[in-house]
């Protein structure tokens, strides 16, 4: 649908860009943590098959929580020259709950590669016939909107300058293209779809008069795999998109160190002599062990004598925090945080103590990325 409106404003020979929606797919997958045929898989015991989950832990989410707490963060302000356009700005801010948004943002958009921030306008009014603008009671809004929901029309010096937005809703999806005219003056188009009437119920458009965009992309500042020859897309990529192999190594690791402890538990075999006792007051038979106590298992009657048999053995502890910690350690280096960023303490990943110095590859990355985003605040 968003593809034939926006061949219909912009004609059917507009080569719009293509998108790698496969690609993105798999990293919203990992970002989710739940990758098919990887953390569901099949396994055989030498007779059957069976499903198997294989456990995660989410380091595809917490990469990007990261580098949106390190961009982003309560330090960051955005000061003007003026006390009192500083202020108006930061009642905008906190009206439009942009904080928030924006950090959500950058996480969701170092997951998917690529993101943006929508200005719009609720409660102007236009004249039908005059076009003025009443913006009395307007009032601004401020929306982050994902990967998914980007359509990019144009794009100029590495620089999206023309793109649609889809929201969908239970009833209603709304398009909404954002595009200039021969002068360079973007005028929005909105469409309101009918989800049950399969239909356009509603459009209009909206000249802003002005030849600044009302959106604005941001992405990691990192470059595609995916060189074409014919043009540079410049959609971004996810941070972690050449780091998929060592996710599942991570996650392979973190799921035998389950397994080492799950068949590690305490085992102890008791044979059916004392397994079974009589009761010395009646005479009929009792179990001398709680059947709820996973710990006893009981065996058949054997000729040895043994009465109660400890299986346990030695837990591999050490060498699964040690392979843990190696790849945790090539993760973040491979998305830019450096090595040894994180570590892994026999609970979980915790981010190392390091200190952010100007001759850190975590200072370099986030220098690098602020970029981008600076521009895109600004």
């Amino acid at each position: 649908m968003i593809r034939d409106i926006i061949n219909e404003i912009k004609g059917n020979n507009y080569p719009i860009p293509s998108l790698d929606d496969a690609k993105v797919d798999v990293w919203a997958s990992w970002f989710k943590g739940d990758v098919k045929n990887i953390h569901n898989y099949t396994g055989f015991d030498g007779r059957d098959t069976f499903r198997l989950k294989l456990k995660t832990m989410g380091m595809a989410k917490r990469i990007c929580e990261d580098w949106a707490d390190l961009l982003l963060n309560e330090r960051t302000d955005i000061v003007l020259s003026n006390d009192d356009a500083t202020k108006q700005l930061n009642k905008i801010l906190r009206e439009t709950n942009f904080w928030v948004k924006a950090n959500e943002g950058i996480e969701k958009t170092f997951a998917l590669g690529l993101g943006a921030f929508v200005i719009g306008v609720d409660n102007i009014q236009v004249g039908v016939n005059s076009g003025e603008i009443k913006k009395d009671n307007g009032k601004l809004r401020i929306d982050f909107v994902d990967r998914f929901k980007i359509t990019p029309i144009t794009i100029e010096n590495k620089v999206i300058t023309e793109s649609a937005f889809t929201v969908e809703g239970s009833k209603e999806t709304h398009y909404i293209v954002h595009v200039r005219d021969e002068k360079g003056i973007y005028i929005i188009h909105n469409f309101t779809y009918d989800n049950e009437k399969k239909e356009i119920t509603n459009e209009y458009k909206f000249d802003t008069k002005s030849s600044k965009p009302l959106f604005y992309m941001i992405r990691p500042f990192i470059v595609s795999n995916d060189l074409m020859r014919n043009y540079d897309t410049d959609l971004g990529v996810s941070i972690f998109a050449n780091a998929i192999d060592t996710l599942q190594a991570i996650d392979t690791k973190y799921d035998s160190f389950d397994n080492e402890f799950i068949a590690g538990r305490k085992r102890l075999f008791t044979n059916e002599e004392i397994w079974n006792v009589h009761n010395k007051k009646d005479g009929t038979i009792a179990k001398e062990f709680n059947p709820l106590q996973s710990i006893f298992y009981k065996l058949p009657a054997r000729d040895d004598g043994s009465k109660v048999e400890d299986s346990s053995g030695p837990l591999r502890a050490t060498e699964h925090i040690l392979a843990l910690n190696t790849e945790l350690s090539i993760l973040s280096d491979k998305c830019g945080m450096g090595v040894g960023y994180y570590k892994f303490d026999g609970s979980g990943a915790v981010t190392a103590t390091q200190v952010v110095s100007e001759n850190s590859n975590l200072f370099r990355s986030v220098k690098k990325h602020e970029i981008l985003l600076e521009a895109a605040l600004y």
